[in-house]
């Protein structure tokens, strides 16, 4: 019975070893084509939604020329971009933290730039530049179904957009 025992307990542990040393082959196998597995778990959806909001009341805020609750929305909208961007998210073999990398934190700064001067005119255009960006990013991962617009009406009826009195 101990010779039975010890056979079992050998076996499980060599199953053990082999799994983790499959897995890290297989992380090693995504790293080497330049998408990693950090991302396995992040839940892409959570942060998508929240820069949805962000967007919208970014807009209505830039609209408005407020420009202290634009750059504060913009801030949010960067915050949600640079999680997806430290998670590591590859979906399909697409690396959509390196796509929100380039084609979204990218547009920010010259948003903040524009917010920070109280500028409307390229504020707008920006903004249109960080709708398209959106669009072209989800084209690049296979989910050219989701399209972002700019907002005809906010989402948010319980606030105020205009500046303070």
């Amino acid at each position: 019975m101990v010779k039975f025992e010890r056979g079992v307990t050998w076996a499980v542990l060599i199953a053990v070893i082999c799994y983790f040393q499959w897995r890290v082959a297989e992380g090693e196998k995504h790293e080497l084509a330049g998408v990693t597995n950090r991302g396995d778990d992040f839940e892409l959806a959570q942060p998508m939604g929240q820069m949805q909001k962000y967007m919208d009341k970014l807009h209505f805020a830039g609209l408005e020329g407020n420009w202290q609750l634009a750059g504060f929305y913009l801030h949010e909208l960067e915050e949600q971009a640079e999680k997806i961007v430290g998670a590591g998210v590859a979906e399909n073999e697409v690396d959509v933290s390196k796509l929100t990398q380039q084609l979204l934190v990218s547009q920010i700064e010259p948003l903040e730039s524009f917010v920070e001067a109280g500028d409307s005119v390229q504020f707008k255009s920006g903004y249109l530049e960080l709708v398209d960006r959106c669009n072209s990013c989800h084209q690049a991962s296979n989910h050219g179904f989701i399209v972002i617009k700019v907002p005809q009406l906010s989402m948010f009826k319980n606030q105020e957009y205009g500046k303070p009195h």
